[in-house]
């Protein structure tokens, strides 16, 4: 029987259809993400940054997360933020949950 195109998902999806999330594929892969997984991840980054700069400020980070700004937070952005660029691309994000998730792996 055919096959429902619009029910139907095609593998790397994600990446055919975001050039931002296609740039990090070899790098999520490695990381062992599912196609599925790295779509939610950019759904929640996307709720994240308001502005739709495409990064994530830490005021858009301690607003999401209902936060203080105080020397903690401050600090556990500047960790995320690989690059110092003051703000945490989808890339970053990613690494940043990965490395949190599997901590005690």
């Amino acid at each position: 029987m055919g096959v429902c195109w619009g029910q139907a998902k095609v593998k790397d999806q994600i990446y055919f259809e975001n050039a931002v999330i296609a740039q990090w594929k070899s790098q999520f892969e490695a990381l062992k993400l599912k196609d599925v997984d790295v779509q939610k991840l950019y759904e929640v980054y996307t709720k994240i940054d308001q502005d739709g700069s495409g990064s994530i400020s830490l005021w858009e980070m301690l607003e999401h997360l209902q936060l203080q700004r105080n020397k903690f937070t401050k600090r556990v952005f500047s960790i995320m933020d690989e690059d110092n660029s003051g703000e945490i691309d989808f890339r970053e994000f990613v690494i940043a949950l990965w490395n949190y998730c599997t901590l005690g792996k």
